[in-house]
């Protein structure tokens, strides 16, 4: 950043002119930036992710607990809906968080 300044020095007519390298002090503010938007993006990811989730988790041992299936196969099949959401819940929050 490059300032000038006017002034008068020993009766005469001058400008003092202060040069600043504020490259460093850029690259930090575009990092921090950077870090906000992630921040952000990762909240937001989360919420979005992990909400749906939890209700196929939940819904899923509601039935299971209030044996609402109708025959083995199907709860075979919620039961498998069951472990595939739960790990899908590890790995998003091992991501995430």
């Amino acid at each position: 950043m490059i300032k000038r300044k006017d002034l008068v020095y020993k009766g005469k007519d001058s400008c003092l002119i202060t040069i600043n390298d504020v490259t460093t002090q850029m690259k930090f503010q575009d990092a921090q930036r950077k870090i906000e938007v992630l921040n952000s993006l990762q909240a937001s990811v989360s919420h979005d992710m992990k909400a749906p989730l939890n209700a196929i988790t939940k819904s899923m041992s509601m039935v299971l607990k209030k044996k609402m299936v109708v025959n083995e196969e199907a709860e075979k099949l919620l039961r498998v809906v069951m472990t595939s959401s739960r790990l899908l819940q590890f790995q998003i929050n091992d991501l995430l968080d």
